[in-house]
């Protein structure tokens, strides 16, 4: 199973996400969605879902994610109920109850942190036609860069909290994609990463009204 192949389920809270997982969704018709798409690589992978945002999962119905008002509490179900956004789900690889409440309360000391307007359109300049040359030349160093260029503590894009709080992990750190600095990787390189992730076979896409398999 590879994930061009994502299984839909319905949501199950305990069984086929839970505390810590992270999620991902992929936004229809879409002028800014389709904007991030480009800007972030996705057209080298045009066989794979292309999800633009990502989330932390912290309850049945609620996740912290980065808003364009600043990083706060969301919830599952209002994606679930937009029928233009599917909704992806990752477990970390070595992801036990522990960690999955590791995870939930260093996600929960990024809210209330602005959102970085100024690292969108930095990565935006980075993932340009001149700016894709550039890292491709220089193995990454421009997009690096370019994207330190800047770079606010305490303001975030979507995609850095989640990163923030897998590299929180010593099993995880250094794995994959985390070992780059959390401001430079982008939801599709943190959604495709082999891994910080289980398998694909544990990726699901959630349909339907939140579940729970908890007392």
């Amino acid at each position: 199973m590879s994930l061009m192949n994502i299984a839909e389920q319905k949501p199950y809270f305990g069984a086929n996400y839970d505390v810590g997982y992270i999620g991902f969704t992929v936004t229809k018709a879409s002028f800014v969605s389709a904007g991030i798409s480009w800007f972030t690589k996705w057209d080298a992978l045009p066989k794979v879902p292309r999800p633009t945002h990502c989330f932390i999962v912290t309850g049945a119905d609620e996740t912290v994610e980065a808003f364009p008002h600043g990083v706060a509490r969301g919830n599952l179900s209002s994606k679930l109920a937009d029928k233009d956004v599917a909704v992806l789900i990752r477990r970390p690889r070595y992801y036990n109850t522990e960690m999955g409440e590791r995870i939930a309360l260093h996600a929960a000391e990024f809210v209330g942190e602005k959102y970085d307007y100024w690292l969108v359109a930095m990565h935006a300049v980075a993932g340009s036609i001149v700016g894709r040359l550039f890292s491709t030349l220089t193995r990454g160093w421009f997009e690096r860069l370019v994207t330190s260029i800047g770079d606010k503590k305490q303001q975030q894009m979507c995609s850095e909290p989640c990163a923030r709080v897998l590299q929180m992990e010593p099993q995880l750190e250094l794995l994959g994609i985390l070992q780059d600095p959390a401001r430079t990787i982008t939801p599709i390189e943190l959604f495709t990463d082999p891994y910080c992730f289980e398998p694909p076979e544990y990726a699901v896409k959630l349909t339907g009204e939140i579940q729970s398999s908890k007392s």
